[in-house]
C-alpha cells in the first residue's frame, strides 16, 4: 500500500508519478499553511468533483488534466483535488479491482464539472457524458430512476436519502459521482412541476349500487389504524357462519364482526402491541378456522426486528382463542402466508422477512400447548411486502406470488417444484425503483378461467405522490405471460379487490387511497374522490365511479357476500396515521366502514 501525502505542487507532482504505478494507494491530506493560501487563490469547486479508481496514469483525471501543460496546474483546482483523494480513500476502498458496472463496454471519460468548463461544454455534452457513470451508481442494484418521477426541487432529497442507502449498506464496491452531479443530471430531464391530481380523477360521477352504507365501532381507546381485514368462514362445516376479521395497529386488537347479523357487535379475540397482518386457516385441521397474525412488537416499528408470528386457535367447545407464538424477533416488515405447500395434507406456514425466507412444516400443538414447527430456509428474496399462496400456474401445486417493493418493484412467481424447491419467475417489473408498489391480489377478473392479478402502486414514502401512481390490471395471456393494463390512475391508491358490486356478473374493482389528510382535503376540494369503484362495462372497460368517504385514509378492504344475497358487499378500514394531525380529532370515527347490499 502506497501513502502520499501532499501539501503543494510538488507534493501533487509527485502523487501523479506514483499513480502511474500499478498499485492501490490511500491519500492523506496535510492542511498546513501553504495549502491553505493555495485553496483561497484558486477557489475550490469541490461540488463538481467525480471520484474515480486511481491504478495508473490513463485512469488517473487529476494526471490527465493536468500532464498537458503546465499552464493547466494553476487551473486545477486544488481543494477538490484534496476532496477528490479523501473520497477515493473513504468510499471506494484499497481493492483497485473494484470498479464501477456500467452499461456500454467502454468506461466513462471522467466527469470533472468544474464552473469555468461547465460553461465552456453544451449540455447535452455533459449529460451525455455523465450518463454512464450517473447509471452504474444510481441503476446498479435497482432500474434506473426515472427523472419525471419526481419534480426538480424534490431531486435533492431522493439524491440524499439515495446516498444515506448507500452508506448504510456498508458497500465500497462503486465509484460514486458527488451527489451535485447526480442532481444535475436528473434535475436536467425532469418537470418543473407535476398536475396532481390528474383531470381524468376528477368529479367523478356517482356510483349507483343496491347498498347502504353504515359504520362500526370498536373498543379502543385510540383512533383506529386497520392494517387489514379478511372475510372468511369460522367453520368448515357451516357455510353461514362467517365473519370479518381485522387488525388494528391503533388499538392494538384482533377484532372479529359478523356484517350478516345485525345484532353483532365487535368483538376483541386477542390484544398485542401492534398487529399488522392477518391470514386465515385451519392450521391444526380441527374444522375451526385459526389466524396466523404478524404483530410488529412495536407501534413506531421501523426497521425494527420486536416482531412476533402469533397462532390464535380455539376449540369448537371452547369460547375464546388462545395464543401462541409460533416465532420471535422478527423484522417489524415481515408478512406471512398459509397453505399445503408440499402436498403432504398438513397447513404450512412460509414467512418472510426483508433478508430471508422460512417455510414452517408441519405447525403442531403439543399436549402441553407449545406449537412444534419445523423450520425450513428457502432461497431468500429480498423485500418482499405482500405474499399470496395460490395455485398460480394450475398445475396442482401451491405457489407463491410475491410483490416485491422498496425500490425492486416487482411481481414474482415462486414456483413450487415440490421438495420444498420454489423457482422464482419475474411476472412483472415496473423498471422504475419509484413505482411504489403497496399491495396486489389475484382474481380472474376477465373470468376466463386463468388467474390474472390486480396491482396498486400507491405507496411514496416521505415524497410527494406521484401521476404514475393507481392500479393495474395484469391479465393472464393464457401461457403464463401477463399484459399490464391501468385501470385507473389516481395517487395514493393503495389496495383494491375485485367482487360484482352491481348483480349483472362480472367483477367490478373496489378501490381505497391513503394521503396525508391536508392534501387530501385540498384534492377532494378539487373534485377528487377518496374511494373509487371501477365498475365494469361490455368489452372488459372499466369506469371510475365515486363512493361518499370523508379523506384518503384507508389501507385497507375485503370485499364478499356478507348476508348471502348474491351480491358482493364491501368492508374498508380506517387507517388514522399517527402523525398526521388530523388523526387526534377521530377517536370518534369508526373502524369500519361497510357497504351492504340490500
Amino acid at each position: 500500500m502506497a501513502t502520499c501525502c501532499f501539501s503543494g505542487g510538488k507534493g501533487f507532482a509527485d502523487w501523479c508519478k506514483l499513480a502511474e504505478k500499478p498499485r492501490n494507494m490511500t491519500f492523506h491530506l496535510r492542511k498546513d499553511d501553504k495549502l491553505k493560501r493555495l485553496g483561497k487563490l484558486i477557489r475550490p469547486h469541490s461540488a463538481g468533483l467525480s471520484t474515480m479508481p486511481v491504478t495508473s496514469s490513463k485512469s488517473c483525471p487529476v494526471r490527465a488534466q493536468c500532464s498537458r501543460s503546465p499552464a493547466r496546474w494553476r487551473r486545477c483546482p486544488l481543494g477538490s483535488v484534496a476532496l477528490l483523494a479523501i473520497l477515493l480513500s473513504t468510499q471506494t476502498g484499497c481493492n483497485r479491482e473494484q470498479t464501477p458496472k456500467v452499461t456500454n463496454a467502454s468506461k466513462p471519460d471522467p466527469i470533472v464539472a468544474t464552473s469555468s468548463e461547465t460553461t465552456q461544454t453544451d449540455e447535452s455534452k455533459w449529460l451525455a457524458n455523465a450518463q454512464p457513470m450517473v447509471q452504474s451508481f444510481c441503476a446498479d442494484c435497482h432500474a434506473m430512476p426515472h427523472a419525471e418521477s419526481y419534480t426538480k426541487k424534490q431531486w435533492a432529497a431522493v439524491i440524499s436519502r439515495g446516498y444515506d442507502h448507500y452508506r448504510l449498506s456498508g458497500r465500497q464496491d462503486l465509484v460514486l459521482p458527488s451527489p451535485a452531479q447526480v442532481e444535475r443530471y436528473f434535475v436536467a430531464y425532469a418537470p418543473e412541476a407535476i398536475d396532481l391530481p390528474p383531470a381524468s380523477a376528477l368529479n367523478l360521477s356517482a356510483a349507483v349500487v343496491p347498498h347502504h352504507r353504515y359504520g362500526m365501532f370498536g373498543k379502543r381507546v385510540r383512533p383506529a389504524r386497520v392494517a387489514d381485514i379478511q372475510w372468511c368462514q369460522l367453520t368448515t362445516s357451516d357455510s353461514q357462519n362467517k365473519t370479518l376479521v381485522y387488525c388494528d395497529e391503533g388499538g392494538g386488537t384482533v377484532n372479529l364482526y359478523q356484517p350478516g347479523n345485525f345484532s353483532s357487535e365487535v368483538s376483541i379475540i386477542a390484544r398485542m402491541i401492534s398487529p399488522s397482518q392477518i391470514v386465515c386457516n385451519d392450521i391444526n385441521r380441527d374444522g375451526q378456522m385459526d389466524f396466523l397474525v404478524m404483530d410488529q412488537g412495536r407501534t413506531d416499528a421501523v426497521d425494527t426486528s420486536d416482531g412476533r408470528l402469533f397462532l390464535l386457535s380455539k376449540a369448537a367447545d371452547q369460547d375464546h382463542y388462545a395464543m401462541r407464538v409460533l416465532i420471535n424477533n422478527l423484522a417489524a416488515e415481515t408478512v406471512v402466508t398459509a397453505g399445503d405447500f408440499d402436498g403432504d395434507g398438513d397447513q404450512d406456514v412460509v414467512v418472510a422477512q426483508p433478508d430471508s425466507l422460512v417455510l414452517l412444516d408441519h405447525v403442531l400443538i403439543a399436549d402441553d400447548g407449545q406449537p412444534i414447527v419445523n423450520l425450513i430456509n428457502l432461497d431468500a428474496v429480498p423485500d418482499l411486502i405482500a405474499l399470496e399462496a395460490s395455485d398460480f400456474n394450475q398445475d396442482g401445486k401451491v405457489d407463491l406470488v410475491a410483490l416485491q417493493g422498496r425500490q425492486h418493484e416487482r411481481v414474482i412467481l415462486l414456483r413450487n417444484e415440490g421438495k420444498h424447491e420454489f423457482i422464482a419467475e419475474t411476472l412483472f417489473d415496473a423498471d422504475n425503483p419509484a413505482f411504489g408498489c403497496s399491495d396486489f391480489e389475484i382474481v380472474d377478473l376477465d373470468q376466463d378461467a386463468d388467474l390474472d392479478i390486480l396491482l396498486c402502486n400507491g405507496d411514496f414514502g416521505d415524497q410527494e405522490p406521484r401521476a404514475d401512481q393507481g392500479i393495474y390490471w395484469l391479465e393472464n395471456n393464457g401461457d403464463g405471460e401477463l399484459t399490464s393494463r391501468e385501470l385507473f390512475q389516481s395517487p395514493g391508491i393503495y389496495s383494491a379487490q375485485a367482487g360484482d358490486f352491481d348483480g349483472d356478473g362480472d367483477l367490478d374493482v373496489m378501490t381505497v387511497a391513503q394521503l396525508p389528510s391536508q392534501l387530501s382535503k385540498r384534492w377532494i376540494a378539487r373534485g377528487a374522490s377518496p374511494l373509487v369503484m371501477l365498475q365494469q362495462r361490455d368489452g372488459g372497460q372499466f369506469i371510475p365511479l365515486h363512493l361518499s368517504g370523508r379523506l384518503h385514509e384507508s389501507q385497507a378492504i375485503s370485499c364478499g357476500d356478507f348476508n348471502d344475497d348474491g351480491m358482493d358487499d364491501i368492508a374498508i378500514g380506517n387507517y388514522f396515521a399517527p402523525h398526521d394531525p388530523e388523526s387526534r380529532n377521530r377517536q370518534s370515527a369508526p373502524d369500519l366502514l361497510i357497504w351492504q347490499s340490500q
